[in-house]
């Protein structure tokens, strides 16, 4: 009997040792767990960044003197070009100049593209319209501006007519701003104005010019 009775304290002693066991081996993992959860750690840094813009204005002159440059923002503060063109015959050309600069604001450079840069409006019902067409050149700002003047000169765009819309051409004009907060070098832009071998007699028309410079990233 005694060895039964040690075999039945046996059994129950080695059932014991598997609970405590199963016991620990639970918590083991509860506590891998508890581990892995307070272990994630985190922590910040901070930046920041300033942004500005740049400046950019156009400005022009019928005369090329410094002082008279003005902003020309609307077509009630259009400037009349000096052009000799009242008594214009068929095949007759005549040419204006005006000098266009970046404003002493402007922080970065501009282009007078031939393509949208100048665009014209004039009236549609007048005779003349369709007879008269115009190049614009760019030349230096002392140059003159003529037939000898321009011959040889980049033309920035052109149109055959003054029908109403921009001119066509592949030229550029590059406007480069000032030094020092000073206005930028003047460019001359010289118009010339071609009349067609049907001009019409006694007829006058009017042209208003737009001149557009874009901002080119440095």
């Amino acid at each position: 009997m005694s060895e039964t009775i040690a075999a039945t304290t046996n059994s129950h002693s080695t059932h014991r040792r598997r609970k405590i066991q199963a016991v620990l081996a639970a918590g083991a993992v509860l506590g891998i767990g508890a581990a892995v959860t307070l272990a994630n750690w985190s922590d910040s840094v901070f930046t920041q960044g300033q942004f500005g813009s740049s400046a950019f204005g156009l400005e022009g002159s019928a005369s090329g003197a410094a002082e008279s440059f003005t902003s020309h923002e609307d077509a009630t503060d259009a400037v009349s070009l000096p052009f000799d063109a009242a008594d214009m015959a068929p095949n007759s050309t005549v040419y204006a100049p005006y000098w266009v600069r970046l404003t002493a604001e402007s922080t970065v450079p501009g282009v007078i593209a031939g393509e949208g840069g100048i665009s014209i409006e004039s009236p549609a019902g007048n005779p003349n319209t369709g007879n008269l067409g115009y190049t614009v050149y760019a030349l230096d700002s002392d140059g003159a501006c003529d037939t000898s003047g321009v011959a040889g000169a980049t033309a920035i765009a052109s149109a055959n007519t003054f029908a109403s819309g921009p001119a066509s051409g592949p030229g550029s004009e590059t406007l480069a701003p000032g030094e020092d907060s000073a206005a930028g070098e003047a460019v001359q832009l010289c118009f010339e104005v071609t009349a067609g071998e049907d001009l019409v007699q006694g007829e006058t028309t009017n042209a208003l010019w737009t001149i557009t410079a874009t901002s080119v990233n440095d």
